[in-house]
Order: C-alpha cells, then structure tokens, then sequence
C-alpha cells in the first residue's frame, strides 16, 4: 500500500460530543487515500471509544480506532507518533476541527513539498462559532520553501500574535521519530514540549497561507482556562522545569538565533505561570512561593529568566514582588469572570 502523505492524531478524552464535527472534517473523497487519522482513545468514560470504532469500521483504509489506558494529552501523541506511517504528521484535538476545503488543499500540497515544516493559518473560533482571532506569519515568504535559521528570530511569541505551535505545526513524521520525541505523561500543558522537542531538529520550512484549522477557545473545560490552570498549576511548573532542562541540554548544539527564540519562547509560556499565582486568592504564602519559583528561573536559567521582557512581571521583579498584591487585585478585575 502506497504510503500515506499525512497522519492526523486525534487525541480523545471523552469526546463524543466533539468526534462527529472533528472527524468528518478531513474526510473528503478526494484524499482518502492520502491521509491516515488515527483517533487516540486515552481510557475515556463516554462513547468515544465506540464512536471511534465506528469511523474505523466505516473508513477502514483511512481511519484507525487506537484504545489505551488513560495517561493524557502527551500520551495520545506519543501513542500517535509510534504508529504514525504519513510522511508528515500533526495533531487535531478533538474539540477542534478542520476547514475541509482548506485541508483538501494542504493535503495537495503536501504532496509537492518536502521541507522538515510545513505552517499554515487558523483560527480562534467561540463556541458559537465566532471567529475571535485569525493567526497567521507577516514574516514569513509564502508557499516556498527557506530556511528556518534565517527568520527563527522573527517569529512572535505573545498569545496575541502568530507563533509556532500545536495548531498550525505539520512536521515530518520521521523526525519526531527518529529523534525520539517523547511528551511527559499524566501533564497538562506538553504542546509546549512537542514543539520545542521537535523545533530543534527542523532546518526547512514552507509556509501556507492557507486557514485550515478551527481552534475551539475560551470554554471553561479548557487546560488553558483560569480554572484549569489554578488545578494543575504545579503540573505547568513542571513543565517548565522540563522545556528548561531540555533547552540546557541541546544549547552547545542550537545555533545563536535558535537559542534565542527557545529562551523566549520557554520565556512566554512560564508568564503564564505567574499570571496564575495572581488569579489565586492573595496570601503571602501565594506571593512566596512564585517569589521563589522566579529566583530559580533565574539561578538555574539566567537566559531565559532575562528572555522574559512581560511589563507586569518586570515590576514584579523590580519591587520584589511587593506589587503581588496589588497586580493580583488588578489581573482578577481584568481577567477573572
């Protein structure tokens, strides 16, 4: 059987009533034959598994139903790349969903192309189905191949702006492969580490302007909500230590401009640490600890610690931290619904 040119990895937890919008989405006519999706069971409590299996018995040269013990997020996608046989692989989480159209023409396209990665646009879509955010590269040459080492440092790392990750990010399957990369399990929040343990690897890439996926934002069952955050805040800090420990290992290999953007990249993703302390009730011993958590950034990462330029976390920094209270007042009234 010819190989196919793209695995989607559809990480599931009780997802059944996602699964018939997700699904259906990719399987157009036209690249049956060309993609493999394969729906990761993780141990759900719903139908999703039956549900799964009933895509599988209905698309069986297209669609594989995989069943497993439950073990989260980084578990469904290191389930995916171990069996994954497209030549590229990406992740569609199954509350999301493709724009079919515009996934037929990535899937065309990827045929003609063959750059370590491939990026394309997508939207921040409401439960409503409003679009809240169109993302997308202004840095980027569009539909041609060049070299990632030249425009790494161009790339934004603010939520607000377009950066590289788990929604728009189509990387050869083999380089996860071979590189052996593998997410913590049982965590929260390792979009972060599929993409910073992959980036590294990457030397080529082709940019598509072309919107293909729908990110479902802003529902309260979300691992990026204020409440998910305030649950697994130490689940976050973990991996943050880990993207640290990972980025220290391959620093004497990165060249400048890669070290660069994984400083603030790591830099970015652990403001969201400190903007959870502040949405918890305020106590000293809140205060305290992120107090501690920030000197062993800087201790044992100085470079990131200095990559970090968020204006809210600066005055922190600079009043040691006796602006806690006031900017835990503040961030609630703005953020805190």
């Amino acid at each position: 059987m010819e190989k196919k040119i793209l695995s989607i990895v559809v990480p599931s937890y009780n997802a059944e009533k996602f699964l018939d919008r997700s699904i259906p989405s990719m399987l157009i006519e036209d690249i049956l034959s060309d993609i493999e999706i394969l729906i990761v069971d993780d141990g759900s409590k719903d139908n999703t598994g039956e549900i799964a299996d009933l895509f599988e018995a209905k698309y069986p040269n297209t669609i594989k139903a995989v069943h497993k013990e439950n073990g989260g997020h980084g578990s469904t996608i290191n389930t995916g790349i171990s069996i994954a046989s497209g030549k590229y692989f990406c992740v569609l989480d199954a509350d999301d969903w493709m724009d079919s159209e515009k996934f037929k023409e990535l899937v065309f396209k990827l045929k003609k192309i063959d750059s370590d990665l491939v990026l394309f646009d997508f939207n921040y879509v409401s439960e409503d189905n409003k679009i809240l955010h169109h993302k997308k590269f202004k840095s980027f040459p569009v539909n041609k191949e060049f070299l990632l080492e030249n425009y790494i440092t161009k790339i934004p790392v603010l939520a607000n702006n377009q950066w590289i990750g788990i929604h728009n990010y189509c990387i050869k399957t083999n380089i996860l492969f071979d590189n052996q990369v593998r997410l913590h399990e049982h965590h929260f929040y390792v979009d972060q580490e599929y993409i910073l343990y992959s980036l590294c690897y990457v030397k080529t890439v082709t940019y598509l302007n072309i919107t293909v996926r729908n990110y479902l934002y802003g529902y309260n069952e979300q691992s990026s909500s204020v409440k998910s955050k305030q649950k697994n805040y130490l689940q976050y800090k973990e991996v943050i230590e880990y993207l640290i420990n990972f980025y220290k290992e391959k620093k004497s290999n990165l060249s400048l401009n890669y070290r660069k953007y994984y400083c603030r990249h790591i830099a970015w993703f652990n403001s969201g640490l400190y903007s959870t302390y502040l949405s918890f009730p305020y106590s000293s011993e809140v205060k305290n600890e992120l107090y501690k958590f920030d000197k062993s950034i800087k201790s044992n990462a100085l470079d990131v610690f200095k990559a970090n330029r968020n204006i809210a976390i600066l005055a922190l920094r600079i009043t040691k931290f006796s602006l806690f209270r006031f900017g835990a007042v503040l961030y609630k009234k703005i953020f805190v619904k």
